[in-house]
This record gives structure tokens, sequence and C-alpha cells, in this order.
């Protein structure tokens, strides 16, 4: 019972004493001038460097990040010179292999277990020969996440798709393992393969929660990301921010009135079309005498007014008297 204490301080001490080492060798590896200063030691975790769209992005990404200055270097599980990108054979990039003396399988099966040893043992070897180094990218295997950042480095975790969806488990989602189906056999060789990937299942989703960042390549595999890992989706989610208290509206005199039309002096009514009378009072048509019938009646009335004059009472001849009394008695008018 004794021991039991002294097992757990000798873990904690050692993380110390990395955590110290690491400290002391980042300063000494930018303490120097500005330049040095922004240049960072970065350091690749991948299982395996053969040649594929993980491997080719991994490298690509380290390629570009040695053009920028920084400092990097590729440490693996496995790196076959016959089989891998060039880059990482021609000395463009530095490649540290450690792990590679444990299994890939175990007589065929426990991928996973093999797989996270593997890469439990590679972040162990990285902080030991490392402790210049200040950040760490993870490829596909998270497991190392929790040691790395104990001892006190950051984790960049790039997910290509949940191993937990791309194992078949019905851990991922799946309904539980029943009698229908297969029969019983089928039923139990499922329920026992659920229980062998369920704590594996969870340590990927914790340790994927113990990045620093964690990046996707498209945001279909965000959703689904987001949708496998219910704790991660609970733990992160940001807390609702109080609703702040209304402030008291301040009190301002009203602003003071412009008016944008300013009254103006009446423009003076400019008549340019005229008043016309539509309907002018008519003039009296004069009557139309021609002058010649007009001159003709004047001399008759003069000359006769002249001739009553001369001659007022004419003596009447005999005959014409003789002839008038005739005329009377036959009823025919005078002739004078």
């Amino acid at each position: 019972m004794a021991l039991a204490p002294l097992l757990l301080c000798v873990p904690l001490l050692l993380l110390l004493l990395l955590r110290a080492r690491g400290w002391a060798a980042r300063r000494a590896f930018g303490g120097g001038s500005a330049s040095q200063t922004m240049m960072l030691r970065i350091a690749f975790l991948h299982p395996d460097l053969g040649i594929g769209g993980a491997e080719r992005l991994v490298v690509d990404a380290a390629v570009a990040l040695q053009n920028r200055g920084h400092s990097v270097v590729l440490h693996t599980a496995h790196h076959d010179a016959s089989r891998c990108f060039t880059e990482t054979r021609d000395g463009t990039l530095a490649v540290r292999v450690a792990g590679d003396w444990l299994p890939r399988t175990l007589c065929g099966r426990l991928h996973i277990v093999c797989a996270t040893l593997r890469a439990l043992w590679g972040a162990l070897v990285l902080l030991l020969t490392e402790p210049e180094c200040s950040v760490v990218v993870l490829d596909q295997v998270s497991a190392p996440a929790p040691l790395l950042r104990l001892g006190g480095l950051s984790v960049l975790f790039y997910c290509h798709f949940p191993d937990k969806l791309l194992s078949g488990s019905t851990a991922a989602g799946a309904p539980r393992p029943t009698l229908a189906a297969g029969g019983a056999a089928a039923a139990l060789k499922r329920a026992v393969r659920w229980v062998y990937r369920l704590p594996f299942d969870l340590v990927e989703e914790l340790s994927t929660g113990c990045a620093s960042a964690v990046l996707v390549n498209s945001r279909f595999t965000a959703s689904v990301f987001d949708e496998a890992f219910p704790l991660l989706r609970a733990w992160c989610a940001p807390a609702p921010a109080p609703a702040p208290a209304p402030a008291p509206a301040p009190t301002l005199s009203p602003p003071p009135t412009l008016s944008l039309n300013p009254t103006l002096s009446p423009t003076p009514t400019l008549s340019l079309s005229p008043t016309l009378s539509l309907s002018p009072t008519p003039t009296p048509t004069p009557t139309l005498t021609s002058t010649s019938s007009r001159s003709r009646s004047r001399s008759r009335s003069r000359s006769r007014s002249r001739s009553r004059a001369l001659y007022p009472h004419p003596t009447p001849h005999p005959k014409q008297a003789a002839a008038r009394g005739r005329g009377g008695a036959r009823g025919a008018p005078p002739v004078h």
C-alpha cells in the first residue's frame, strides 16, 4: 500500500521534468533575433508515411510551413523508402521513425489497439527527443492528444472522418444488437464487437476534445463530426450570454428644426399667354344698303316735295273731271 503514492508521484515528476525541459528548449530555440523569434518548431505525427491522400496532405503542409521559415519534422511509425513521396526520402523533410517494432495487428485482429499503442509510443518519443517543439499536428489518430497537451505542447488535430463510423461499430449510433436477423450467434458476435469498440470510441471522442484545435476537410465532415461526438457537442457548446441590462435612454435636447424649403418672396406671375376673349361681344352688323338706291329714293322724295311746292293743287281738266266722275261711278281708281 505504501508503494501506491510513490507510483503516482513518479509519473507526475517525470511530467514536470518534461515540461521544464521543453520550456527551456523552446526558449533557447526562439531566443535569437527577431526573425528567429517568429520561427517555430513544428512536428507532424502520422501513423504511416506511405502513398495516399492523407500522406500527400501531410507532406504538402509540411513543405509549405518549411518554406515559410519554420523548422519541420515528421514523426511516423512506418516509413518505407521504396514506397513513399519524394519529399520524404530526398532530404527535403526530416523524418523520424518510432514504434515500427510494434505490430499492426494481433492475429489479423485488434487493429485499433495496435494503432493506439503505436501512436502513443510515437508521442512519447516526440516528447523525449523534440524538447524545442512548440506545435504538434496530429493526423488520423487522436489518442496522443492528452499526453502531448500534458507535455506543454499545442496540438492541432486533423480529422479526415470519425474512426467510430469507419469501423462499422454499433457504438457509432447503429441499433443495439438483438436476436433478430442472424440468430443468437450473430447477435452475440455483434454484442462482443460493440463492447470491444465502446472504450476506444470513448477515448477517440475525449482525446479529440483535448486538442487545441480541430480541422476538418469540408462542411459535410463538420456536420458528421458534430453528430458522431455528442459529448463534445455538449462540452464545447458556448454558454448563452446573459442579456445585457437595458441602458437608460439619455435625455437629449431636441435638434434644431432646419427648414429645407425656406419661405421665399412670392415670385411675380408672368403672363406668358395674354388673356384672350374666346367669345367677343358681337358688334351689330350694319344693314347693307346700296348707295345708289338711297340716293335714288332721296332724289325721288325731293322731286316730289318740290313738285308739290311748285304745283300745290292743280286744276283738273274738264275731260279729266268727267272721266273721274265716270270712273268713280264704275268704281275705278282715280287717276292723278
